[in-house]
């Protein structure tokens, strides 16, 4: 499985953290710098196993913590519609 930032949200950088607008909902989102990491990441479609490794790189973190983190992270994303889960097949068009 793959996830991809939500086509109708825009994001801004402030500092090393992110500001994420859902443009349905009006709602404004605050990514600390793990989640900004992992958002700039989903502009185009990555698995799990990318976006811990961008984790790990950026943070120097162990595997097991930032896999967790991630994907709490992307559940929690998706439950608010800012980020979707695509299949493998729909990552590589």
């Amino acid at each position: 499985m793959c996830y991809v930032a939500a086509s109708g949200c825009l994001a801004t950088s402030l500092g090393d953290e992110m500001i994420v607008l859902h443009l349905e909902s009006g709602v404004y989102y605050g990514l600390n710098p793990v989640a900004a990491c992992v958002w700039r990441h989903l502009a185009v479609p990555m698995g799990l196993a990318e976006l811990v490794a961008a984790v790990e790189d950026e943070f120097e973190t162990a595997e097991n913590d930032a896999r967790s983190d991630v994907e709490a992270l992307l559940a929690t994303l998706c439950g608010h519609g800012l980020v979707t889960e695509v299949g493998v097949a729909a990552a590589v068009r």
